[in-house]
């Protein structure tokens, strides 16, 4: 008996460039949308906290694995799966060799902001929690579990405390890493879903009347997401600004203040996995006719 086997390539409109960014789209924006929730969730049920940034939960007992695990997942989806030689692929006509270049940076700096983590705490804690931490001036060991030796030193939340070559100094550009990373890599995704996602990227887009309702629906949500994006990169660098000039730890402000970094986060990364799963089709009301 004959067997036709049907590649993505044979597929109407369809090609494996074009399902492989759109699957990819859908699983970073799901992820994106995941992260904010499962740090909360972590902190909340575990005997770590609800840090003051999503950034400081790199210091919270399992909630730094996700964290650490979602931002390579994101960073190396974007690196390896946006690339030039994909520039024409249906659905992605309107891509440029600059735009793809734009996001391998917005995925260096997605690793980046996993590998320098923050510095601070995050957190008040009390003798019922758990912390994560960098042990300065280690001594002693601890090879196995029941093992009766131990290891003593000054906990810290300061990666680079060991390296520092100077004694009082209040400037260190690696202390900026993380915080340069991240506004480069939302500055990018605002600039990609405000001025990327909005082009016509496939004919099916273009109706006899114009742009189908479709994309008029799509390029509305862009606008709206990619707004929200730039505009919480604006007030996060304002408040670290402010927190830098006026000396304000984040993690002393009271009450429900003490989140303003993770709520403006949040609203970040909802409007980017928004954004993403859009792109994605992730629901058929999402789609051009015939696509």
């Amino acid at each position: 008996m004959l067997k036709i086997h049907i590649r993505p390539t044979d597929l109407p409109g369809t090609s494996a460039e074009t399902l492989m960014l759109t699957y990819m789209h859908r699983a970073v924006g799901a992820v994106a949308l995941a992260l904010p929730l499962l740090i909360v969730l972590i902190g909340a049920v575990t005997n770590g906290c609800i840090p003051a940034s999503i950034s400081h939960s790199y210091f919270v007992p399992v909630a730094s694995d996700v964290f650490a695990g979602c931002l390579f997942f994101i960073g190396i989806s974007m690196c390896f799966v946006y690339r030039a030689d994909l520039r024409g692929a249906p659905q992605y006509e309107a891509f440029t060799a600059t735009d793809f270049r734009l996001l391998f940076l917005a995925g260096i700096c997605a690793l980046g902001i996993a590998i320098f983590p923050t510095a601070g705490s995050g957190c008040i804690y009390d003798s019922q929690d758990l912390a994560r931490v960098f042990l300065d001036n280690p001594s002693g060991h601890d090879m196995l579990i029941w093992d009766e030796h131990s290891v003593t030193g000054t906990p810290a939340f300061d990666l680079w405390m060991r390296t520092r070559s100077y004694d009082g100094a209040s400037f260190d550009p690696r202390d900026y890493l993380h915080n340069l990373a991240a506004v480069t890599m939302f500055g990018i995704l605002g600039y990609v879903v405000l001025r990327v996602f909005t082009r016509i990227n496939s004919p099916k887009s273009m109706g006899v009347m114009g742009q189908e309702p479709t994309k008029r629906i799509r390029n509305g949500l862009y606008i709206g997401l990619g707004s929200v994006i730039w505009l919480a990169v604006v007030v996060l660098v304002i408040e670290f600004a402010i927190r830098r000039l006026m000396s304000i730890p984040t993690f002393d402000m009271t009450g429900w203040g003490r989140y303003f970094t993770l709520f403006w986060e949040w609203i970040a990364l909802w409007a980017f996995g928004a954004a993403w799963l859009i792109k994605g089709r992730a629901h058929e009301a999402l789609k051009d006719p015939g696509a």
